[in-house]
């Protein structure tokens, strides 16, 4: 639960800051939240919606933001008249901040190795989350977006937790790393057939992101989960972010500040960033592909993308790397250890990579 700020000395350090940066001109919001601690800041402030915990603290910063933005605190100009306007705001930004709760604290995030709830399914069913190590650099495991269509990386999830808890020492010092098995509960629990595939409201949540190219319409590959015809209409749902798994992706991705993702899938055998490619997870990726012998494809052309889930973590500045598994039993596990550590060393190290 959110508490109110009483402004401690830490706390007026970060008024002070703002304000000197708002002194100077005005303020961009990406500006202003970078001081507000999110990072990537300004495309990380779309759409972004409280779920409570942990999370709810930046959608609070968040809708924070907006309202200085809306309010243009910091008016331009020079000369005693325009200082003291921007004085004048600066005092009133230091209340609104203050009452607000802008540097306010969240509740603790839970301790590493506890299981804790990131959102519910349409059906009521939890989507989980678990967090092993302490680095400030943090990485997340995700699988079963497909639901029981893709069981298999799930299980491949769950296997990569219970490996590094087993073997903590190989997760290095400067990483945290998330564990999602599932983020489609409903389609997990509802078989393995194509119908397992999406939400309980016939969505493809890996369709269902904010992004340029969403459309109610979704496609995919013939013959696999889409059916004979490639085209399913309305799996991208009425709207972006219109389903509550997505929301609760989102959410867990924003409010815990991941900076790269590893999104499982399995049935096509590949590596991919964002489509075309040509972004700071592309190397990731490449790296993931040379280990795993899966091929990487920089521009997918198989079928129409809309809506998926590494456009739009490209677009808040999150590295997403989805892997496709070669086929829906197996795991592959040798080769996709081997490659979740070669991405923790190149997030640790510095470099083009990172």
């Amino acid at each position: 639960m959110l508490t109110q700020s009483r402004l401690p000395l830490a706390a007026l350090e970060a008024h002070t800051r703002c304000l000197r940066a708002m002194a100077a001109e005005r303020t961009p919001l990406t500006r202003l939240a970078k001081l507000a601690g999110l990072s990537p800041p300004g495309a990380r402030l779309r759409g972004l919606s409280a779920s409570g915990g942990h999370c709810a603290a930046t959608a609070h910063r968040v809708r924070v933001l907006r309202a200085l933005w809306a309010f243009r605190l910091a008016p331009a100009g020079r000369g005693r008249a325009a200082a003291r306007v921007r004085g004048a705001h600066g005092c009133l930004v230091i209340v609104l901040l203050g009452l607000l709760g802008l540097f306010g604290q969240a509740g603790p995030p839970p301790e590493a190795g506890t299981w804790y709830t990131i959102g519910q399914s349409v059906e009521g069913r939890p989507i989980q989350a678990v967090r092993l190590g302490g680095g400030p650099v943090r990485l997340a495991l995700m699988g079963s977006i497909h639901g029981g269509w893709e069981a298999n990386t799930q299980t491949l999830v769950q296997t990569a937790y219970t490996f590094f808890v087993a073997h903590p020492e190989a997760i290095p010092d400067g990483l945290s790393v998330y564990f999602v098995p599932t983020t489609n509960p409903d389609g997990l629990a509802a078989g393995s057939g194509r119908d397992a595939a999406w939400n309980a409201h016939g969505v493809d949540l890996n369709r269902n992101f904010e992004t340029p190219n969403w459309s109610t319409d979704s496609f995919g590959q013939v013959g696999g989960r889409y059916g004979p015809s490639g085209t399913r209409a309305g799996a991208g749902g009425p709207a972006p972010f219109s389903e509550p798994e997505t929301q609760a992706i989102r959410d867990f991705v924003l409010g815990e500040r991941i900076d790269a993702v590893l999104s499982y899938h399995s049935g096509i055998v590949s590596v991919t960033s964002r489509d075309g490619g040509d972004d700071p997870a592309q190397p990731l990726a490449e790296q993931v592909a040379a280990i795993t012998g899966y091929p990487y494809i920089k521009t997918w052309t198989a079928y129409r993308l809309t809506g998926q889930f590494m456009d739009w973590l490209s677009a808040v500045g999150c590295k997403g790397i989805e892997v496709d598994l070669p086929n829906q039993q197996d795991i592959d596990w040798d080769k996709n250890l081997a490659a979740i550590e070669a991405v923790m060393a190149a997030l640790q190290a510095p470099g083009p990579g990172t």
